[in-house]
């Protein structure tokens, strides 16, 4: 759910739809609909496939461009301290507890999503590549 929503802001931000007023119907903008408003507006073909491979191209860049700068995956991945530490309460009445474990198995989740390394959070060769981002290679990963 978080990288199909970060791959439809990506695209969304490209194509300066107002993300508050637009987005948060499903019904109206998705993958399709940004595909067929780009299509109907360039004459240029898009498929909503083509579309969340656009976003998904953007956010890898993006971690790329970070991880050139020097940010690790412990600066880019984390959570305020209180998030991962304090028990609060559901809207149920219930406690909810987000430990650092937990977390942890989710950024684990969201790595192999995206096809990242496991452990650093860094893009794979052959994820980079795939997306046609091989200059972006030796900036992400030739530098570790």
């Amino acid at each position: 759910m978080v990288a199909w929503h970060e791959d439809l802001y990506a695209v969304t931000d490209c194509l300066g739809i107002c993300v508050f007023t637009d987005t948060w119907s499903y019904t109206r903008i998705n993958f399709e609909n940004m595909a067929a408003m780009f299509s109907a507006a360039t004459g240029v073909p898009l498929s909503a496939t083509e579309a969340r491979r656009i976003g998904e191209r953007i956010v890898t860049l993006e971690r790329a461009f970070n991880l050139r700068e020097g940010l690790t995956r412990s600066e880019l991945d984390v959570l305020p301290r209180r998030m991962v530490s304090e028990t609060s309460r559901t809207l149920r009445g219930g406690e909810r507890t987000l430990t650092q474990e937990k977390l942890d198995g989710m950024l684990r989740e969201y790595y192999a999503l995206r096809k990242w390394d496991l452990k650093t959070g860094i893009p794979r060769r052959e994820t980079l590549e795939r997306l046609g981002l091989e200059t972006a290679v030796e900036d992400a990963i030739g530098a570790r």
